[in-house]
């Protein structure tokens, strides 16, 4: 299951690295805020605000419900819509939405590559645990094994 992990883990780490340029390429404001790791309250921003023009329509209030919700605390609503609704690159309607489709599925494989890494460490928690009570019960020890000492 580690090797598991470890494969999963660094093709999300390559798959990050190629979708942010993408990412930084269509939409310079959001690649500005993100900065170079993708973490899962980016994904549900970007659905939320998928271009400038979205962020010019969206309320500060709005916008900390969703902060508040995945507790970011580094930047506040005001500052994150500022950024999001800073100079746009000039495009017509249809090379919009052709960029905001092919970021949407990029976030949907970014979903998919979080919600894998989270089964596996799950998984290998559950294995650990096991291991750990089976010593334990049959020792009379303490456990040996924690799964931070894994990574």
């Amino acid at each position: 299951m580690v090797l598991i992990f470890i494969e999963i883990s660094s093709r999300a780490h390559a798959q990050s690295t190629a979708d942010c340029s993408v990412l930084w390429r269509d939409y310079p404001q959001f690649g500005e805020l993100i900065g170079k790791k993708v973490r899962p309250w980016h994904l549900e921003l970007w659905e939320f605000i998928p271009c400038p023009e979205a962020a010019k329509r969206k309320r500060v209030s709005t916008v900390e419900n969703l902060l508040g919700r995945n507790r970011v605390k580094r930047i506040d609503a005001e500052e994150l819509l500022r950024i999001l609704r800073g100079k746009k690159i000039e495009l017509n309607e249809a090379t919009v939405q052709s960029c905001i489709g092919h970021i949407r599925t990029i976030i949907e494989r970014m979903k998919v590559t979080d919600r894998q890494i989270r089964e596996t460490e799950n998984s290998i928690k559950r294995v650990v645990e096991t291991m750990n009570s089976k010593l334990k019960t049959e020792s009379k020890r303490q456990p040996i094994l924690r799964y931070s000492a894994l990574f």
